[in-house]
Parts: structure tokens; C-alpha cells; sequence
């Protein structure tokens, strides 16, 4: 992880990093778990166009939607 990500909203108890500032912000954290399930999801569906025999070079990835995590207290 490289670049930290920006928490704008759901951002209670996140800490304080210098390399927020470019995104206008000063909290951020580098989410690893939340990263490597993404990277295993992109992986998945290349897999799954090279089964159904689609060209995998030619895989666009046009929208990605996350929403906040339903927990009870």
C-alpha cells in the first residue's frame, strides 16, 4: 500500500496522516484487508471471462459501488 485512502464520511476513531492532505482531508488509513478482497474480486471475474472465453485484455471494470457495513450493537 502506497497511497493512503481518504475517510470522509464513516471516519470516527480514524487517525491523522500527512498524505491525506492531497485528497482534502486529514484522516486516512491503507485498508489491507478491504484492498486484498478487491484485488481477489478483479482476479475472480478475470477468471470467470476466461472461462466463458471473452478476451481478458479487453475487461473494463465501469462502476464499483460500497456501502457501509450493517452491524448491531
Amino acid at each position: 500500500m502506497k497511497e493512503c485512502i481518504p475517510f470522509r464520511r464513516f471516519n470516527g476513531g480514524v487517525g491523522r496522516c500527512a498524505q491525506a492532505k492531497q485528497f482534502g482531508t486529514t484522516q486516512g488509513r491503507w485498508p489491507k484487508k478491504s484492498a486484498e478482497f478487491l484485488l481477489q474480486l478483479l482476479r475472480n471475474a478475470e477468471s470467470n471471462a476466461d472461462y466463458s472465453g471473452l478476451d481478458v485484455d479487453r475487461l473494463i471494470v465501469e462502476h464499483i459501488q460500497v456501502s457501509q457495513n450493517i452491524y448491531f450493537i
